[in-house]
């Protein structure tokens, strides 16, 4: 996991510096790139506001959210089925975030 960090904190500095053609996997907000975020909502069959996909950084951050890309089966029976509790847990980071602090 530290590993993981490391190489997607060096992908940010280096995209950061102006080098073209980062593309690192995020989980990240969809609406970052429209476009982008509706190719992925139509890949996983559900209008989610987070999800996991090859993201390219550039200076200003977030240039373009790719597609997820050739799955396996397995793979999308997978997705299917995480689907709902990643739903719950986006609504519950959302409620989080949005509720009066304290």
């Amino acid at each position: 996991m530290a590993y993981a960090g490391a190489e997607f904190a060096a992908k940010v500095l280096r995209a950061v510096k102006g080098e073209k053609g980062i593309v690192a996997p995020s989980y990240i907000n969809l609406a970052a790139d429209k476009a982008g975020g509706e190719v992925v909502k139509k890949e996983i069959g559900q209008d989610l506001e987070y999800f996991s996909a090859p993201v390219e950084l550039g200076p200003e951050g977030v240039v373009k959210i790719n597609s997820i890309g050739k799955t396996t089966e397995a793979e999308k029976e997978l997705i299917k089925a995480a689907l709902p509790e990643l739903a719950t847990n986006i609504d519950k980071g959302v409620s989080f975030i949005e509720s009066p602090k304290l």
